[in-house]
């Protein structure tokens, strides 16, 4: 298998480089942990609270439809 000496070159440099100070490493840890967060809340809410303005321009004062229960006969 051939290697790569990109590949190589980046290891060399990796082990040139002295390590993160863990107050950066933290830092950043916690930027992410809190893009993530937000990211996970405007993809659950953003899809719905669009629904919820379509249906209010609309003007109908139809109400979401609720499943039927399959048991009842709808009388």
């Amino acid at each position: 298998m051939l290697t790569n000496n990109f590949k190589n070159l980046l290891d060399e440099e990796m082990k040139a480089a002295p390590p993160l100070p863990p107050q950066i490493k933290n830092n950043v840890q916690g930027n992410l942990g809190f893009f993530q967060f937000i990211g996970k809340t405007i993809e659950l809410y953003l899809p719905r609270a669009l629904d919820t303005v379509v249906a209010s321009l609309s003007g109908s004062n139809a109400s979401p439809k609720q499943p039927q229960d399959p048991g009842s006969s709808g009388i």
